[in-house]
């Protein structure tokens, strides 16, 4: 199904939902109505090296766990035993560093 845009100038902007492309109306087919003929052509799309790389990482990055489990383990064999400590000045300079990006 294609739909059909009118742009400003007097183009029209043709889309099939996969790719537009767009034709110049003349000024006599804007007098008698007449639509212009559509070329059939299809489009093709080339990936550039730096476009694959970053399709890989991509994948690699979605592979990695979201919560590191060793490290969550860790803290809560700390808390448990008693041994976790609070360094008060640490979470103030996180705190602030968050605070700073989220409303800087």
């Amino acid at each position: 199904m294609a739909i059909e845009f009118t742009g400003v100038n007097g183009s029209r902007i043709f889309d099939n939902g996969s790719s537009a492309r767009s034709e110049n109306i003349s000024s006599d087919t804007k007098r008698s109505g007449n639509a212009p003929s559509r070329n059939t052509h299809s489009d093709t799309v080339t990936l550039t090296g730096i476009a694959k790389q970053m399709r890989e990482l991509e994948k690699s990055i979605a592979e990695v766990p979201v919560v590191d489990s060793q490290r969550v383990h860790a803290v809560k064999s700390a808390i448990q035993n008693g041994t976790f400590e609070i360094d008060p000045s640490r979470v103030a300079i996180k705190l602030m560093a968050f605070e700073g990006r989220l409303f800087g």
